[in-house]
């Protein structure tokens, strides 16, 4: 196997670029971020995804604790890991303060959350080129994910944090994305195959973090549009990682291809699948609904 831990310290430039970035956009929560809140531009399908999505962006700790035992021989890593960390808790925080302040109590969210970081989790990976893969794949699709729902965001103090989330998410992507690029420039037939393997088995770790995690991002699709399709229109930024003819063939053999190719011949929800589905969204957006019906009298 490939010793990578020297090509990560070949990369303390890229790390300190990726610092600076840090200092000049850093941002954290506040409650003058939500001042231009208009509560009746906020519509159910921004809460849900808000209280989907702070659910993982919450577990971040737990995930980073996880690379840092892998990579801390590193100190690149364990440096870029440290500001990842603080970036993801800050949107975390962020999105729980913007439901707040449309009107979930406090007192609903925070034991919620406190709970969720109680699960078990499992790193999918413990191989360095297959973590960076499967992180590189992750933050690609973050990103993605961010920015329909941007598109569909009415509230305006909405969409001014989605936007900055954005330019962090993405911040995240291409510091990946430099790692593995290094990577294959040490060892491209070791690295590529570790790619193509994440992306032949790739799930979203949200899977591991949301009880009825795929019930719940079903639903929350129909919102944001974050679907099958819309992840493929990601193939450009990949087949310019990989090369054209190794990411042609990481693509073709991917979950979310095989996943669309199959699409019609999987069988469909049987009547007590939906039903559980339908009571597993209820339940996850019931105050939700009480808060949206409180809304015009707040405003």
């Amino acid at each position: 196997m490939p010793d990578f831990f020297p090509v990560l310290e070949s990369l303390r430039p890229k790390l300190e670029a990726f610092e600076e970035g840090h200092r000049r956009v850093r941002w954290t929560s506040s409650p003058e971020m939500f001042a231009s809140i208009d509560r009746k531009k906020v519509c159910l399908g921004d809460l849900f995804a808000a209280r989907v999505t702070v659910h993982v962006e919450n577990f971040c700790q737990i995930y980073t604790t996880g690379l840092e035992k892998m990579f801390g021989a590193s100190p690149v890593m364990r440096r870029f890991l440290e500001v990842w960390d603080l970036e993801e808790c800050n949107h975390a925080h962020a999105l729980r303060d913007w439901m707040v302040a449309c009107g979930l109590p406090e007192e609903r969210i925070y034991p919620e959350l406190a709970n969720a970081r109680l699960r078990p989790f499992k790193a999918p990976w413990d191989e360095p080129a297959h973590t960076v893969a499967y992180v590189y794949f992750q933050e690609l699709l973050t990103g993605t994910y961010y920015k329909l729902w941007l598109d569909k965001a009415q509230d305006p103090s909405l969409k001014a944090l989605l936007n900055r989330i954005i330019v962090d998410e993405f911040r995240h992507f291409d510091w990946y994305k430099t790692v593995f690029k290094a990577f294959m420039k040490h060892d491209r037939e070791f690295t590529v195959a570790a790619g193509s393997e994440v992306a032949a088995n790739f799930v979203m770790p949200g899977v591991q973090i949301i009880p009825h995690y795929d019930d719940l991002t079903d639903h929350m699709a129909t919102y944001t549009e974050f679907t099958t399709m819309a992840i493929l229109k990601a193939t450009t930024t990949i087949l310019g990682t990989f090369g054209l003819i190794d990411g042609a063939k990481l693509l073709a053999g991917s979950s979310y291809l095989k996943h669309y190719r199959e699409r019609d011949k999987m069988p469909p929800k049987t009547e007590e699948e939906q039903r559980l589905a339908a009571e597993h969204v209820a339940a996850f957006e019931a105050d939700l609904r009480e808060v949206l019906a409180g809304i015009p009298q707040m405003a």
